[in-house]
């Protein structure tokens, strides 16, 4: 199991919004055609479109000043990225977001470290 873990000012570090919400998309995308699909099935691998991560992440209601979020099977990061980029989007944004992010295949742990 590989931790990719990431701590970011939420002030110009990190990239816009909407860029960061595409690359990830993008990983996604590239993610799905190199993935087997059988094993896919095997591992209950989800890749998140970046629409339904987006939604999911607009439910979220942290209005702490550091926000710790834990993925325990992050995939690309599709998740991770929603919720911080619905976060530096909040009026009322946190001075600090920590992610965590847990995944078990090489292959999507990748694309968590470019995010």
């Amino acid at each position: 199991m590989t931790n990719a873990r990431t701590e970011r000012q939420s002030e110009a570090e990190v990239p816009g919004a909407e860029s960061l919400m595409v690359a990830v998309d993008e990983f996604r995308k590239e993610a799905s055609a190199r993935l087997d699909a059988r094993r896919r099935t095997q591992m209950g691998q989800f890749l998140t479109p970046s629409p339904i991560a987006s939604f999911m992440a607009e439910m979220f209601r942290g209005k702490k000043p550091t926000v710790r979020v834990l993925d325990p099977g992050a995939g690309v990061g599709s998740l991770c990225a929603a919720v911080v980029s619905t976060l530096c989007q909040s009026p009322t944004r946190p001075a600090m977001i920590a992610v965590t992010a847990y995944e078990v295949d090489p292959l999507l742990v990748l694309s968590l470290i470019h995010i």
